[in-house]
């Protein structure tokens, strides 16, 4: 299985509604820099499947 960027996106974004109130915004910061850099190490191509689980 694998994830495009948009999948990714969505997973992470699941993950962070999962977070309470209280960690919701170090959620969302450690959401950001995940993809920030997953983005620097491997790059977004256009398409790709980025992630196989």
């Amino acid at each position: 299985m694998g994830f495009t960027k948009r999948e990714l996106i969505q997973f992470l974004d699941g993950l962070v509604e999962l977070a309470s109130e209280e960690n919701k915004v170090k959620a969302v910061l450690a959401k950001e820099k995940f993809l920030s850099d997953f983005e620097k190490t491997y790059g977004f191509p256009q398409g790709a499947v980025l992630l196989r689980l």
